[in-house]
C-alpha cells in the first residue's frame, strides 16, 4: 500500500540550525522558520529601524531643502532614490551571504529604510503640487 503523502524523488529537504533560526532548504529555495521566542525581537528591530530611518529622512530632507528649496520636492525624490540603490545593495549582498545576518536584513532593510523610503511622503507632497496646480 502506498503512502498517502510521498515526498517527490526530485526534491531534497534539509533542515539547517544557523544562529537559534531554523533554516528549511528544499532545493535552491530557502523558506526561514523563526522560534517563537524570537518574533518579539524582530519586532522590536523593526520598531527601532523604523523610528531611525524615518528620523534620518526628516534630517537628510531639510537639508536638501535648505539647500535645493521647496518649489519641487527635490529632497523626496533624492531620498527615495538613494533608499532604493541602498537596499538594492544590501540584499543583493545578504543574498549572497549564509543567513547569519538575518538580524541586519530585519533591522536594516526592513526598519531603517523602509522608515527612510516611505512612500507617504512623496503621496503627500505630490498632492500638494496638485492643489497648487504646478
Amino acid at each position: 500500500m502506498m503512502p498517502l503523502v510521498q515526498k517527490p524523488s526530485n526534491i531534497s529537504l534539509r533542515c539547517v540550525k544557523i544562529n537559534s533560526v531554523f533554516i528549511l532548504k528544499m532545493m535552491s529555495v530557502s523558506m526561514t522558520l523563526i522560534i517563537p521566542q524570537r518574533v518579539g525581537m524582530i519586532y522590536f528591530l523593526i520598531f527601532l529601524g523604523a523610528g531611525l530611518g524615518g528620523l534620518t529622512r526628516f534630517l537628510v530632507s531639510n537639508g536638501i531643502n535648505g539647500f535645493l528649496g521647496t518649489t519641487v520636492p527635490y529632497a523626496t525624490l533624492i531620498v527615495n532614490l538613494s533608499g532604493c540603490f541602498i537596499m538594492g545593495m544590501v540584499v543583493s549582498y545578504l543574498s549572497t551571504q549564509n543567513f547569519s545576518d538575518f538580524y541586519l536584513r530585519e533591522i536594516f532593510v526592513v526598519g531603517f529604510l523602509g522608515g527612510y523610503t516611505t512612500f507617504s511622503t512623496f503621496s503627500i507632497e505630490a498632492l500638494e503640487l496638485l492643489i497648487k496646480h504646478q
